[in-house]
């Protein structure tokens, strides 16, 4: 029976296309009442089948009751984790069941299945209790063990570079006097940031755009060098973060920038990065960017790989989006920071001076993150010079707009020349640039009508009328790490025609990468992406589009960060409703390490 659950489980795997829609063998399994019912009845439920299997490879490995309660309850948990959560509860449990009860069929009853699940952890001793089971109680709270282990290394690792201070002797009033020589202008806020990084071996400074977090950091690597720490890493989580902080920087001080993968070294199918505990980074000290990325495998791996005197700056915007993996970490670091008990309230810099010509949409952004849903609206309505709000027009509509928006530079004729004598066609090449980075259109997923795969594909139809798979001023995204063309994640590039073949060019400091594209393999066109995919960079304008329907995944945290990519001007096409929807709800990533700094 076993093996026939097994070839019926891989049957599906296969049928099932990567959209998640049905197939024949999908229909054909809901007429079995075993594990495929649950598997069935799951999946229409929105759950992936990875969760399943996980839950369903969980009860046969340690030989547990065959009760579907507690097969909904080990799913809650998985769950949990994959969208950010260390930790669940029973509170966590109670929303999550509230959401799946508005679903038509619900097999719950929600009093009795909350009261059965503490039976069930009770009962259910070969899952749930002591270090050697799968799943761990911890006070009101349940872990995966596994996962309980890395937040303990972790705490442990945070604990020792609290209790770490700089080596490094210096003099502040000469520091103080290099800086006001060597820039146009520091203040006093600026200087006191300067003073703590100096002082601690561990800095966060958080602001959100245009408060000069890039000003900060340059004011920082010029005292850092000025006292003869000249050994200074800068990174980013991914590729298009680090460039943006080379492009950023370039012109202030010269030091390259890394993704976090290529400062360690962590290569792919390896357990252990380059750099560790056993053989520590050679840096005196490193700045991560975009920090409230970083999910907690990536930060642990990184306080691993520093010796205790290293200096580690962490640089971010609190109220961006959380990282795609498990924790939160830069929002659990800034939590309640400015209590006497918190144990990293004098290694925390808030900047909240904005910089930015449109203070406009920084308002909009402020009352959205504040969740102040009683006012966003009318906000928004005043502010019609730089945030507009609009109803969501039909689908060919809102493209034949976006479409118009990217056709200005003309005819988009192919270049009569050789790739290699691309110099005599580089100022189109950077009108090209210019027109992408000018506007973006971001929308809160991939999938549906107003989904990113939907609007590429018919802006390509339009801009592409033969169907070929690239073609000249076709903007492109690379969506996997390609080490050997030294192209990363969330790169951008523009596709242009020579006489002799189509090439793909991606900005660097000092001018073009130029690719084959015969050597692109992972990419998408990129006219519209993702609010995700968007973090880490700006645009002078921004579209964004919230279809009807969007209200499971949006949030404050996405409304605030697809906002805050635009420099001057939004567009913001959505109901009413759906505004105050994003507003009301804040993301929530559970985990101990708000409990370990507020003790």
């Amino acid at each position: 029976m076993k093996k026939e659950h097994g070839l019926a489980l891989k049957e599906f795997l296969r049928n099932r296309d990567s959209s998640g829609a049905s197939s024949d063998m999908f229909k054909l399994l809901r007429e079995s009442k075993t594990w495929d019912t649950f598997l069935l009845e799951a999946s229409n439920y929105g759950f992936k089948w990875s969760q399943i299997y996980f839950v369903k490879e969980i009860l046969e490995l340690y030989d547990c009751i065959n009760n579907n309660n507690l097969k909904w309850f080990l799913l809650h948990l998985q769950y949990q984790y994959e969208v950010g959560n260390l930790r669940s509860s029973l509170k966590t449990l109670e929303e999550d069941v509230k959401e799946w009860l508005v679903l038509d069929k619900s097999p719950f009853k929600l009093n009795e299945f909350l009261t059965e699940i503490p039976n069930i952890i009770l009962s259910e001793k070969k899952l749930f209790g002591s270090e050697n089971q799968p799943f761990l109680i911890v006070g009101d709270y349940i872990y995966i063990n596994r996962i309980k282990k890395y937040e303990e290394r972790f705490l442990e690792l945070l604990d020792i570079r609290l209790k770490t201070d700089s080596k490094v002797g210096y003099d502040f009033s000469g520091v103080r006097q290099y800086l006001e020589n060597n820039l146009d202008y520091i203040d006093e806020s600026r200087l006191d940031i300067v003073k703590k990084v100096l002082k601690n071996s561990f800095q966060i400074i958080s602001g959100g755009p245009g408060t000069g977090k890039t000003t900060t950091i340059v004011t920082i690597i010029k005292a850092l060098k000025y006292i003869g720490l000249e050994n200074i890493s800068l990174a980013a989580p991914t590729g298009r973060a680090a460039k943006r902080m080379i492009e950023s920087i370039k012109d202030d001080v010269d030091i390259e920038a890394y993704t976090l993968h290529k400062l360690l070294g962590i290569i792919p199918n390896k357990s252990r990065p380059r750099y560790n505990s056993t053989r520590l980074l050679p840096a005196d000290v490193v700045i991560v960017d975009e920090a409230s990325m970083v999910d907690i495998h990536m930060m642990y791996r990184l306080f691993d790989a520093l010796s205790p005197s290293c200096k580690l700056i962490l640089v971010g915007d609190k109220d961006q989006l959380p990282s795609v993996e498990a924790g939160a970490l830069l929002g659990d670091f800034l939590f309640n920071y400015k209590s006497s008990s918190h144990r990293m309230k004098d290694s925390i810099s808030v900047l909240e001076k904005t910089y930015r010509s449109s203070k406009g949409i920084m308002s909009v952004a402020k009352v959205v993150i504040d969740g102040d849903f009683e006012s966003v609206l009318e906000l928004i309505k005043n502010r019609s010079d730089d945030v507009t709000l609009k109803p969501l027009p039909d689908i060919d509509s809102v493209i034949l707009e976006i479409y118009y928006r990217y056709k200005s530079l003309g005819d988009n004729s192919t270049f009569n020349c050789s790739v290699t004598d691309y110099k005599d066609v580089e100022a189109v090449i950077e009108d090209y640039f210019l027109l992408y980075s000018n506007f973006t259109v971001l929308t809160p997923s991939k999938k549906g009508l107003f989904g990113t795969y939907s609007i590429n594909s018919r802006l390509k139809r339009l801009f592409n009328p033969y169907f070929a798979q690239f073609y000249h001023g076709e903007p492109i995204m690379i969506t996997k790490n390609d080490y050997i063309n030294g192209l990363f994640n969330g790169d951008r590039g523009v596709v242009f025609a020579f006489n002799n073949g189509l090439y793909a060019f991606f900005k660097e400091n000092s001018g073009y990468k130029v690719v084959s594209i015969s050597k692109i393999v992972d990419y998408e066109t990129s006219y519209a992406g993702t609010v995700h995919k968007s973090q880490g960079s700006e645009f002078t304008n921004v579209c964004i589009i919230v279809p009807e329907g969007s209200e499971k995944m949006l949030t404050r945290e996405i409304l605030y960060t697809a906002l805050t990519r635009a420099k001057e001007k939004v567009t913001l096409f959505a109901m009413d409703s759906e505004i105050i929807t994003a507003v009301k709800k804040k993301i929530k990533r559970e985990s101990g390490i708000r409990d370990f700094l507020n003790k």
